[in-house]
């Protein structure tokens, strides 16, 4: 998989990964404060927010962890013998996540599991470098 943006569909993700990021980082908000970031995303957003937590608490609250299907998920992978490349260009929100709270932080329980982190922080890769980077990786996972 090359720059997943998630692997299960969790309708609260991106309103909660764009507040994350639009509180926490700095650069963020010199983007809000020169105008870079149109009033309309910066109000849906808002919008969303309080829903978007209330629900995600909810879920918490009721025992349904985010990562207990990708631990399914893996587990299935694994008994099968199915080899999983994730390979990820800098910054992308799904590596972020994984590689903070998500259960590919103990890699050697899924030894069919691999991820890659490639240079180059475009979701499409765009600069011919994270192509090349992301083509190598694959071409290594074929052999």
């Amino acid at each position: 998989m090359v720059n997943p943006r998630t692997l299960f569909w969790d309708a609260t993700q991106e309103t909660l990964r764009y507040l994350r990021r639009g509180l926490l980082l700095p650069s963020s908000w010199r983007l809000i404060a020169r105008g870079h970031v149109r009033p309309a995303r910066i109000g849906a957003v808002l919008r969303r927010a309080p829903g978007a937590a209330l629900t995600r608490v909810r879920s918490h609250r009721a025992g349904l962890r985010r990562d207990d299907a990708l631990i399914g998920a893996l587990n299935e992978l694994s008994a099968a013998g199915t080899r999983l490349l994730f390979v990820f260009s800098e910054g992308e929100p799904l590596h972020e996540e994984l590689a903070r709270r998500g259960p590919l932080r103990r890699p050697e329980r899924w030894p069919n599991v691999r991820l890659e982190l490639i240079p180059g922080p475009d979701h499409t890769l765009r600069p011919r470098y994270s192509r090349r980077h992301a083509e190598q990786a694959l071409d290594a996972a074929s052999d």
